[in-house]
């Protein structure tokens, strides 16, 4: 393995887990907003 292979590594882990998390991030505001409007959306 190369040294700039190597280097690589690390950081696309760490750009995975950040995208990872701010889709978990946008999920759960997602999921509370939703069930904040569910209740205008049932009339």
């Amino acid at each position: 393995m190369s040294s700039t292979t190597s280097s690589r590594v690390p950081h696309r882990r760490w750009t995975i887990g950040v995208l990872l998390g701010a889709c978990a991030l946008v999920n759960y505001i997602d999921r509370i907003s939703l069930s904040v409007a569910a209740p205008q959306h049932s009339e």
